[in-house]
C-alpha cells in the first residue's frame, strides 16, 4: 500500500527510511505522552512545510535573542548593521520577533525590506 502511494516519487527511499524510524520507534514507546509529542512535531514539520513554500527559493537569515534586554542596549546598533548587511545581501529575516534583542533586526528589515517573516 505505501510502496504504491510512493512510487516514482523522487524521494521515495527517504519517505521509506521515514517510515521505518517511525515503525522501530512505535515498537518501543507505548505511552501517549510520547506519542502526543511525535504527532505534535509531525503536524508542526507539516505546517511549517506549507507556511514556508512560497519562501522556499529565498535567502533567509534566522535571529534568536533574549526578549530581556533593555532598551538601550549597545547589541541593538549591532543588530541594525546585521540587518542592514543582510539586505545589501539579499536576504529576508526571520523571527518571532518579541521585544529585546530581536525587535531592532525586525524593525530595519521591515523597514527596509516592507515584510518581514516572523
Amino acid at each position: 500500500m505505501l510502496e504504491e502511494q510512493i512510487q516514482g516519487h523522487p524521494q521515495r527511499r527517504l519517505i521509506q527510511k521515514a517510515v521505518v524510524s517511525l515503525l522501530q520507534v512505535a515498537r518501543q514507546e507505548r505511552d501517549f505522552p510520547e506519542w502526543r509529542l511525535i504527532s505534535g512535531c509531525l503536524a508542526d514539520i507539516s505546517e511549517a512545510l506549507e507556511v514556508f513554500r512560497p519562501y522556499r527559493r529565498v535567502r533567509k537569515i534566522t535571529v534568536f535573542g533574549s526578549a530581556r534586554s533593555y532598551e538601550e542596549d549597545p547589541c541593538d546598533h549591532l543588530a541594525e548593521e546585521l540587518a542592514q548587511l543582510a539586505v545589501e545581501a539579499g536576504f529576508d529575516g526571520m523571527t518571532g520577533a518579541g521585544a529585546g534583542a530581536r525587535h531592532p533586526i525586525k524593525t530595519s528589515l521591515h523597514r527596509q525590506l516592507g515584510q518581514f517573516l516572523g
